[in-house]
């Protein structure tokens, strides 16, 4: 196993005969926490979270199929695809009930395991998200990639990146990491990725759904993110039971890279407020 630093520890585990998923661990604590990263990320999209967390917590930040060093199949993309991934993954681990954190396509991935195996999501924390991601700007940006060829171009991938935060990435993050990172990914993954989440329950319905959740929510929203505006906050905080909200008023898109320890104390509050 490879250290990502002195606290962090990489690997990987097969959870069937196709599908290898990497991830990352920290601490071997009662509390467990599963952070579930976005669109075109890795487990180092919460590198800065997990070394902050207390090492009371067991915390795992996993690389979903398509993403990172994790397996790269032709097929499998849509939302469901994914929890089923994580409920096949949480259970190779053993991680039992756990804290689950998403960001932005991972905040879907989150809601809609909280939603399939409630028994395994004790706190649902979700950065930066939205009722649906089917907008105009992530249109736009699939009509964008809909001829990216491999290789994929380094400066789309970090003008991508870039532009989803507004202050540099903190604790130990860099951008050019993170652009590595999205590297990683093959052209038709980043298309089908996206297609998945612009796909998940259609925006024609009132979200019934949001109000199928128990598990005691936090919103995590940046005032600068472009992609997910304040008023899809307010719909998810309508929508979901007792659902409340924490806003970082000098982040993006990606609060988790601009401000990881703020993030990082937000879990630790929420859980230990709504124990």
């Amino acid at each position: 196993m490879l250290k990502a630093n002195e606290n962090i520890v990489l690997s990987s585990i097969r959870i069937d005969d196709s599908i290898e998923m990497e991830y990352a661990r920290k601490g071997m604590g009662d509390r467990s926490v599963l952070l579930i990263h976005g669109y075109g990320d890795s487990w180092y999209s919460f590198s800065g979270v997990l070394d902050t967390l207390p090492t009371e917590y067991s915390a795992v930040a996993v690389s979903l199929r398509g993403h990172g060093e994790s397996s790269k199949p032709l097929s499998g993309y849509a939302i469901s695809d994914y929890v089923d991934d994580l409920v096949a993954f949480a259970t190779a681990l053993k991680l039992g009930p756990s804290i689950v954190v998403g960001h932005s396509m991972g905040t879907f991935i989150a809601r809609e395991l909280a939603l399939r195996m409630p028994e395994l999501v004790t706190h649902l924390i979700l950065i930066d998200s939205a009722a649906t991601a089917d907008n105009a700007v992530l249109r736009g940006l699939y009509d964008d990639i809909a001829d990216l060829k491999d290789p994929v171009s380094r400066t789309f991938v970090h003008d991508f990146q870039a532009g989803t935060c507004v202050t540099p990435p903190n604790g130990g993050m860099t951008i050019e990491r993170i652009v590595d990172e999205s590297m990683k990914l093959p052209a038709y993954v980043w298309r089908k990725a996206l297609k998945g989440l612009l796909e998940y329950r259609s925006p024609e319905s009132e979200f019934p759904e949001l109000a199928e959740i128990n598990a005691p929510t936090l919103i995590i929203w940046g005032t600068f993110d472009e992609i997910f505006p304040r008023e899809q906050q307010d719909i998810l905080l309508q929508k979901i039971r007792s659902a409340r909200i924490v806003v970082f008023d000098e982040a993006g898109h990606a609060p988790n890279w601009e401000f990881p320890a703020k993030v990082a104390r937000a879990i630790v509050d929420f859980a230990s407020d709504t124990m």
